[in-house]
């Protein structure tokens, strides 16, 4: 009986022993932690919506592998088992902090983007427009809500031989005739606003109204060697008139004003002359006449 209770201590005795050993043992093979990493460093995300971040640990065959997770603004970003929620404009660091112990952190940026306003209309500061050829004027656009998240505008003319458009709004005449200017939203091209360009040549008006007129001879009073002639006022405004005379075969002598009277002095007695009057004028760097007026015969006292 003795020795049964003997060698029940012994086997009692052994088996403590082998415990110990093999928790020593386990303890000594546990494989720890050298880092942690997480699968975005910097995100950017609207008002409202989540993201997941995972961890990646370093050895892969680590024994023990968890983190927890902390927010270092709330009020900005929220964070639960790796899902970031975002709940206002703001900055927050997200921190994963490994649970073995060892103290190893990793960190995700969060920026909170602020609302975005949609676009829902322009308007031009006018809506048509009449230019002479070469001259140019300005369009404002104003983008409304005027808190629209987006208030870039692309312009566009639909017909750059009449009207160019640049991208500060300034129109400029071209050549004559109709075109659209186009301000358009970037942020949905749908959204635009037109102005309607006529653009007119009043050089070409005036050299027009000029050289298709006629100076018409009235009036003509003589006096000693000389005749004083009287015609219809030019087309446009301040013209030159050329008066122009002569008797049988000679040839046309001219004499110049800008009014609408002309004494002709130093002319021979007792011959007639013919008289005409023509109108022109400069208009850019080239010089415009009217068509002759009507001939008068006048004898010289």
């Amino acid at each position: 009986m003795k020795i049964t209770k003997r060698i029940s201590l012994l086997l009692t005795i052994i088996i403590l022993m082998c415990n110990v050993t093999c928790n020593t043992y386990a303890e000594t093979t546990k494989t720890l932690l050298t880092s942690i990493s997480l699968s975005d460093t910097s995100i950017s995300l609207d008002i409202g919506t989540t993201y997941t971040l995972s961890v990646s640990y370093l050895p892969t065959d680590a024994t023990v592998k968890g983190v927890t997770w902390t927010s270092s603004n709330a009020t900005v970003a929220t964070v639960s088992s790796g899902t970031i929620t975002a709940v206002a404009e703001g900055t927050a660091t997200i921190t994963a902090t490994a649970t073995d112990g060892s103290g190893h952190t990793a960190s995700c940026l969060v920026t909170v983007d602020p609302e975005y306003i949609e676009v829902t209309s322009i308007t031009l500061s006018d809506t048509t427009l009449e230019l002479d050829v070469g001259e140019t004027d300005v369009l404002d656009a104003t983008v409304l809500p005027y808190n629209a998240s987006d208030q870039e505008i692309t312009w566009k003319s639909t017909d750059t031989d009449i009207a160019t458009v640049d991208q500060d709004g300034y129109v400029k005449g071209i050549s004559a005739g109709t075109c659209k200017i186009k301000a358009i939203s970037s942020d949905d091209s749908s959204i635009k606003a037109v102005c309607k360009v006529t653009v007119v040549d009043k050089k070409a008006g005036k050299i027009s109204k000029l050289v298709q007129s006629k100076q018409v001879l009235s009036k003509k009073k003589t006096s000693k060697n000389s005749i004083t002639v009287t015609y219809s006022k030019g087309a446009l405004s301040n013209v030159t008139y050329e008066i122009q005379y002569k008797y049988g075969k000679k040839s046309w002598s001219k004499v110049y004003t800008n009014a609408t009277t002309k004494k002709i002095k130093n002319l021979v007695k007792l011959k007639t002359y013919k008289i005409r009057v023509r109108a022109s004028k400069k208009i850019g760097e080239k010089v415009y006449y009217s068509k002759w007026s009507n001939v008068i015969k006048v004898k010289v006292k």
